[in-house]
């Protein structure tokens, strides 16, 4: 293993579905394209929102690059944004400038080195020591030691907010986050009540409601509408399932009571 500067690289997030549309490679080889004429541009997909979410970061477009085509539009970045509040993800949604943030980036690996070496100095350290010791006797213990050691911090906090060149494609593929709930009513469908269900499940009176289970545990609902239930062998949820974001807050809650296991 080594850091190979010459080198284009793709980045992305996990917990992230792609459905390519029709052509499929255009997008991708407009990016190779990009980052090989302007080896310091830094290349993202910002997906075109079909909802206020405030589940996802945004990306405000500025100028309109040079494009072959319109399958594939490319802007300059203007800024990065935090997951908004529903307000403001309305705002966003009506003005027709942002973009949702895919988390997919395309670089040259001497720009991201670059970019670590002048945003993120200790990060880039450990990351050194892992390469050294990669195929060595030394690999496991190093990789765990210094992987540790690294600060969490997002890629769009330690390098893309301060990079001066970065531009933005909207892609031609429909994409998802698979670390929301709602994932599953838009991936899997649902009935003719508006249920999405895995797992055994019997519904009276139920509209709107995501079911979560197993073949061996049966839910029951009566009389609920737009619903979350989760059920697991050790932990039940039950919410709104348009409130994503106090969803998420449950995680860290059960971190500070130091109920982990659950997790």
């Amino acid at each position: 293993m080594s850091l190979s500067p010459p080198a284009s690289s793709i980045w992305r997030r996990q917990s992230r579905v792609f459905r390519p549309r029709s052509p499929r490679r255009a997008a991708p080889s407009r990016t190779g394209m990009m980052v090989e004429n302007v080896p310091s541009r830094i290349v993202t997909f910002g997906i075109k929102p079909s909802y206020a979410a405030e589940i996802f970061g945004y990306i405000q477009r500025g100028a309109a690059l040079e494009s072959p085509d319109q399958v594939a539009p490319t802007f300059a970045v203007k800024c990065f944004r935090e997951k908004p509040d529903l307000i403001t993800a309305k705002e966003y949604l009506a003005s027709g400038d942002y973009l949702w943030n895919s988390g997919i980036f395309v670089w040259k690996a001497q720009t991201i080195l670059d970019a670590l070496a002048e945003r993120q100095p200790q990060m880039l350290a450990h990351l050194q020591k892992i390469v050294a010791a990669w195929g060595t006797s030394q690999q496991e213990e190093v990789l765990d030691t210094e992987f540790r050691a690294i600060q969490g911090i997002s890629i769009d906090y330690a390098v893309m907010e301060h990079a001066p060149d970065v531009a933005v494609i909207v892609a031609p593929y429909d994409w998802d986050d698979l670390g929301s709930w709602l994932s599953l009513e838009r991936l899997l469908g649902s009935d003719e009540l508006g249920n999405t269900v895995v797992g055994k499940h019997l519904a009276m009176n139920t509209r709107g409601t995501i079911v979560r289970s197993s073949d061996d545990h049966l839910v029951v609902t009566l009389g609920l509408k737009d619903c979350l239930i989760v059920h697991t062998p050790d932990t039940t949820l039950v919410a709104n399932k348009h409130d994503e974001e106090s969803i998420r807050q449950v995680v860290k809650e059960l971190e500070t009571r130091g109920m982990i296991e659950y997790l």
